[in-house]
């Protein structure tokens, strides 16, 4: 009877007033009546915290295993500025440019967005002393400042293709069939 009331916008005050007001006329002690009121109030308490339990025990091990759950390839992802120096030591330690590059030459020109997650295309510009590609030892140069531009495509950290000048694979160190 009390939580009909309470439904119905009664008060807690005004449930205690019905029910010590029907205990006084039906000669009921009021020990009794505190014990309805305990009792009725500890059985709304123990729903609540039922609940509450029922809640935390669902929600706790789902945000838990959100919160440890691994990221995919975490290992291979690098921000943009590592990839960018993963690719300028690529030309630095390819053979054309440690054989006769101009190291003061060597600057990044363009940095291109393909529409692949964690992959950029970055353009360098160098100038080497001789004309050619690879390592020319033993070859007769003409002493020419010659101008190179590699494209190096970085994905998931790793050197995906480099080309020297659209002629040169700098990955498999060989021509291009143009």
């Amino acid at each position: 009877m009390p939580t009909s009331i309470l439904r119905e916008g009664g008060t807690l005050a005004g449930v205690i007033r019905s029910k010590f007001n029907q205990a006084v006329s039906s000669d009921k002690s009021y020990i009794a009546l505190l014990a309805w009121m305990c009792r009725s109030e500890m059985m709304k308490m123990n729903r609540y915290l039922g609940y509450l339990l029922i809640t935390v025990l669902t929600v706790l091990p789902i945000l838990s295993s959100a919160c440890t759950a691994p990221v995919e390839d975490a290992e291979d992802r690098i921000t943009e500025e590592a990839a960018r120096e993963l690719a300028k030591q690529f030309v630095q330690n390819s053979p054309t440019f440690a054989f006769d590059g101009i190291e003061e030459s060597l600057e990044l020109v363009e940095t291109l967005y393909p529409d692949i997650e964690n992959s950029w295309t970055f353009v360098f510009h160098f100038e080497s002393r001789h004309a050619g590609y690879a390592d020319r030892t033993g070859q007769m140069l003409a002493q020419v400042i010659t101008s190179h531009d590699a494209v190096v495509t970085v994905e998931q950290g790793k050197v995906k293709s480099a080309f020297l000048d659209e002629k040169w694979d700098m990955v498999n160190q060989k021509m291009l069939n143009n």
